[in-house]
């Protein structure tokens, strides 16, 4: 899992690159200094939230989570999962 991690912050890192200007390329670090985006995948979501598949996928469905896809599998950034646990919390 880690390798599609790795891939995956590349990927942002170059769609990051092709926003920015051409002059501001050089300086621009889509995380910040030394920071990581921890991504979790949708068995990971599963297991946090304690929904099943059904659930997830109507989830996802209706846009209360909103994945990035990478070929056919879903990530989430660790912050976006942590949210939404928050905000089911406070019901």
């Amino acid at each position: 899992m880690s390798r599609h991690l790795n891939v995956m912050e590349e990927i942002l890192k170059q769609l990051a690159i092709r926003n920015k200007s051409s002059e501001d390329k050089e300086a621009f670090d889509p995380f910040g200094e030394g920071a990581t985006m921890e991504l979790l995948d949708a068995n990971d979501v599963m297991k946090i939230l304690k929904i099943s598949q059904s659930t997830y996928y109507r989830l996802v469905k209706t846009g209360v989570l909103k994945p990035i896809v990478i070929g056919r599998r879903h990530y989430y950034s660790k912050q976006q999962v942590e949210g939404m646990l928050k905000s089911r919390m406070k019901r």
